[in-house]
């Protein structure tokens, strides 16, 4: 009966030997939507999930709400969007300003030449390049040239930086 009444089936946890996969199964002779929440691979309560998505045909493998309505959504309608990772302050940087700041280095500074060396570009690149990361927070100057900051290198901004509003995003 449920798995007549729905447009799809969602397991989220099963033993190997699970009323709950008979339920699926059912969903499947019904030409309904057999669906699986993953769990641990540790965990016996989980390999019969597990074991659907190995199944002939399979489970669809779903983690979210909105994977299971694109899964028995009006198509184009429903459709879960991508997920990403969090950005990162380095993702809307083009080639060119990634290759300057991949040369800068993390814990002493060097001047604006051996930059250009290290990354391949001018150093005329180097002159334009480095003031907007400078503004950014991603680098600093010292009294030996450019290094990256925290930020640049990707470590987590030191509180005091955040408090004064120094939240930068990439803009070069």
């Amino acid at each position: 009966m449920i798995a007549a009444l729905s447009l799809g089936t969602v397991v989220v946890e099963a033993a190997l030997r699970s009323g709950s996969l008979a339920t699926l199964e059912r969903a499947r002779l019904l030409s309904r939507h057999p669906m699986v929440v993953p769990g641990p691979v540790t965990s016996a309560m989980s390999a019969g999930c597990h074991a659907q998505l190995r199944h002939d045909p399979p489970a669809v493998c779903v983690t979210r709400v909105e994977e299971i309505l694109d899964t028995v959504g009006a198509i184009g309608d429903d459709a879960a969007a991508a997920l990403r990772g969090p950005v990162g302050v380095r993702d809307g940087l083009s080639d060119t300003v990634r290759l300057v700041l991949d040369a800068v280095p993390v814990r002493t500074g060097i001047g604006e030449a051996s930059i250009a060396r290290a990354a391949g570009v001018s150093s005329l690149v180097v002159q334009q390049v480095l003031p907007p990361l400078h503004v950014h927070g991603l680098v600093e100057r010292t009294q030996d040239g450019w290094r990256l900051t925290a930020l640049g290198a990707g470590r987590p901004v030191p509180k005091q930086h955040q408090d004064a509003g120094q939240a930068p995003g990439p803009a070069a």
